[in-house]
């Protein structure tokens, strides 16, 4: 099912507000702070929600986003060795 209600994620040097929808071009937007798209990428967020109303739902449409963007390898941020890991290791956890 696609997300019903709007989420707040908690990231590094902002708290990113997403209406449904708003995953089509989460991860192409531009942030002042890297270190808050790392996180995005590194889907460091998926520990901090429990319990706050973020559903299976966001997750997996942010997923799905994710992977029409950056399904393949390549020398961006994305795939960069840290990020692949943390972001294997939220997911899985």
């Amino acid at each position: 099912m696609p997300p019903e209600r709007a989420i707040e994620l908690p990231l590094p040097g902002k708290t990113l507000k997403l209406d449904p929808g708003d995953e089509v071009d989460v991860f192409q937007r531009s942030y002042d702070d890297i270190e808050t798209l790392l996180a995005l990428h590194r889907f460091a967020w998926v520990p901090l929600v429990e319990g706050s109303g973020v559903t299976a739902s966001w997750v997996q449409a942010l997923w799905d986003s994710w992977r029409r963007g950056f399904a393949t390898p390549d020398k961006s941020w994305a795939w960069h060795p840290y990020t692949a890991s943390e972001r294997v290791i939220n997911l899985l956890d």
